[in-house]
């Protein structure tokens, strides 16, 4: 009996995936990606260098709908091709051992709401975001971290920000009304020193709160 019992706590605690996988990648190296994405599929050949609001513009018209960007002899780069194969290979996961195997998608660096929809647009492109007429269902979800002391004092203004588009209000809505956020402790204490970096940390925690 002892036995028995001890399989059924180690299957409440690890399912059959046993611990969840969070995928993390710097904002960075998804504007690459996704500037390397869109100019691929026709959607615009320098999206990099455009503002916030025409990048938010278009991430929202190409997470409205089904169709990716990508077919199958698409031919693109070394770290476009690599991240693309973690997403899929994610989704693989998913797919096998449940959604709880891939939990959340870290992104480093976050500074605005497109740094937060070109991670959800890698995930459309794997087939683990799915528009849905407007109703829109992921798994995976995306997780802002804010690192420096600049973007905790900020981290509120984003929220707001992200949570004003329609489409990701409905996406929130349908994971349970639960958004996650991360704080970083260490480049923000890089960035202005123990004591700066602990008073913005505090102070990013009632803001987010506050805004949630």
């Amino acid at each position: 009996w002892f036995s028995v019992r001890r399989l059924v706590w180690r299957l409440r605690t690890f399912g059959f995936h046993l611990s969840g996988l969070d995928m993390r990648q710097n904002s960075d190296m998804h504007e690459v990606v996704v500037t390397e994405l869109l100019a691929w599929a026709g959607v615009h050949d320098d999206y990099a260098s455009l503002s916030e609001e025409e990048k938010v513009e278009i991430l929202t018209r190409e997470l409205s709908h089904r169709r990716p960007l990508l077919g199958p002899g698409a031919e693109l780069g070394e770290l476009a091709t690599k991240e693309i194969g973690i997403v899929r290979a994610a989704a693989r996961a998913v797919a096998a051992y449940g959604p709880e195997s891939v939990p959340n998608y870290v992104i480093s660096m976050c500074t605005s709401v497109s740094d937060m929809f070109e991670a959800l647009l890698l995930l459309k492109e794997a087939g683990l975001f799915d528009p849905a007429g407007g109703q829109p269902r992921c798994t995976v979800r995306v997780v802002p971290l804010f690192e420096t002391i600049e973007d905790l004092q900020q981290g509120a203004t984003t929220l707001r920000a992200v949570l004003d588009v329609p489409l990701y209000r409905a996406l929130i809505t349908a994971q349970g009304e639960t958004q996650e956020i991360m704080l970083g402790y260490s480049d923000s204490n890089k960035d202005g020193g123990y004591m700066a970096a602990n008073w913005a940390l505090y102070r990013a925690e009632l803001d987010l709160v506050e805004a949630a």
